[in-house]
């Protein structure tokens, strides 16, 4: 690979970033993804450095100070003599069921974690900030208040009145759908899912020995007749949803159907958890804790896909009596969340529905660029434009998706089998993709999982 055809790969967009940081960190960002996309893989040489500077149009200082991250980062080496090559690096293993296994283990372009590529939406704490956390040893299960008056401002703005007492932060939805769990439940009671659901949530389910009860979907959102059926017939102790935008599809649901859904609810008494952690990359729409009025609604917020999931911070918000509840098992398990973390999603919260706006014209320009190559590279697969999320529901023409995920990762394309996001963790047909890449990272990936879909011995 030259020099020219490397910097396309690359692309424009770590050089006009201006909130990325320095312009060798971008630089070393922008190559990492192609490293570990297997763009460039393992043993291959790199152009001098003197090319690479006038490809990139970097001084040759930029240039080797972006290399020597790499090399500290154990992704490039180099000897004098032989020039820079890119390092070997382990190979992953056959992914287990577990969400996090299935989207986080495997090698070449990852399209199978719905998450951002990278941390370059946030900016960083300044010490001055911490310094001046109260309480000074920094550990608050609830949160940093200005976070949560931040936060409570925000859903007041958008019709859901919430007060800072409301929330308490958590380090990501995960962890929050987990608190929700041990704060409610007990082995063997029942958790109203739906067919399709967040994977991590199916295994926080198996962890506590508490079983998952499917109900259906239709075109419009949950089956509430179904829904009604599974909540007399079980007793459940949780029901679950995500009626924003609904994990892994992308799915919405009108306004009409959530009535529906919270007149149901509401008929029944029954103690609902709302999954919103993909609600703020759609627009705004009333939410299940405004419509219903006599159910009890916990709704789980984070920030791990409109700015990044390394951030680790979410919030839940509940009414008084919930909340207390959950405080008091929050108190036994762990001590609160990271304060830098905070200050970081502080800076987004203060300006939220700006930074959500700029986020949301990102996503479908990128979700757009996906599905119309998809559409000419497999137009036997059926895939439709999410409402929201960040990731195209995929689904193919087989009747289970297992062996084309195999053959994508052997081409170097990691995607999520629809089953691990089945309550039942049967035969699946459908992929989820993540769209959240730069444009060449996903015109390769849809080269490469071409080739797999041509290369599968029956269809």
């Amino acid at each position: 690979m030259d020099a020219d055809e490397l910097a396309r790969l690359v692309g424009e967009g770590w050089a006009t970033d201006r909130d990325g940081g320095a312009m060798p960190d971008r630089l070393a960002l922008a190559l990492r993804h192609l490293i570990d996309g297997d763009l460039l893989a393992p043993g291959v040489r790199l152009p001098p450095e003197r090319a690479l500077a006038a490809a990139f149009h970097v001084s040759r200082p930029t240039m080797t100070a972006a290399l020597d991250e790499l090399r500290q980062q154990g992704l490039v080496a180099s000897r004098q003599g032989s020039g820079t090559w890119v390092g070997e690096r382990p190979r992953g293993a056959v992914r287990p069921r577990a969400m996090s296994e299935a989207v986080l283990v495997g090698h070449g372009i990852n399209l199978a974690a719905a998450a951002p590529p990278d941390s370059s939406l946030l900016t960083g704490p300044r010490d001055s900030e911490l310094l001046a956390t109260v309480p000074a040893h920094g550990l608050g299960p609830e949160g940093l208040p200005e976070l949560r008056a931040a936060l409570a401002a925000w859903h007041t703005a958008h019709r859901l009145p919430t007060s800072a007492d409301d929330l308490m932060v958590t380090s990501g939805a995960h962890h929050a759908l987990g608190l929700v769990l041990g704060a409610f439940c007990a082995p063997g009671d029942r958790v109203i899912v739906e067919e399709h659901t967040y994977g991590g949530l199916l295994d926080l389910l198996a962890v506590a020995h508490v079983s998952a009860v499917a109900v259906p979907r239709d075109a419009r959102g949950v089956d509430v007749a179904a829904l009604t059926r599974a909540i007399d017939r079980t007793r459940p102790r949780l029901v679950c949803l995500m009626p924003s935008v609904h994990a892994p599809t992308g799915a919405g649901t009108g306004v009409l159907r959530r009535r529906e859904l919270a007149a149901a609810l509401d008929r029944a008494g029954a103690l609902v958890v709302v999954d919103e952690t993909l609600a703020e990359t759609a627009d705004p729409v009333p939410s299940l804790a405004a419509l219903c009025s006599v159910a009890e609604v916990v709704s789980v917020h984070s920030f791990s896909k409109t700015a990044w999931a390394g951030l680790r911070v979410g919030w839940i918000r509940a009414r008084p009596q919930a909340r207390e509840r959950l405080a008091r098992h929050r108190a036994r398990v762990d001590l609160g969340t990271s304060v830098p973390g905070q200050h970081a999603a502080l800076r987004i919260a203060t300006g939220m529905d700006a930074f959500l706006a700029r986020r949301r014209e990102d996503l479908r320009a990128k979700a757009i660029h996906l599905r119309d190559a998809l559409g000419v590279a497999l137009p036997e697969w059926r895939i439709a434009l999410p409402y929201g999320g960040l990731s195209l529901w995929a689904r193919l023409p087989v009747e289970d998706a297992a062996g084309y995920v195999r053959a994508a990762e052997a081409a170097g394309v990691v995607v999520m089998h629809g089953a691990v996001a089945r309550a039942d963790r049967g035969p699946d047909p459908h992929v989820r993709l993540c769209f959240d890449r730069g444009p060449q990272i996903l015109d390769e990936a849809v080269v490469r999982l071409a080739r797999a879909w041509d290369a599968m011995p029956a269809r």
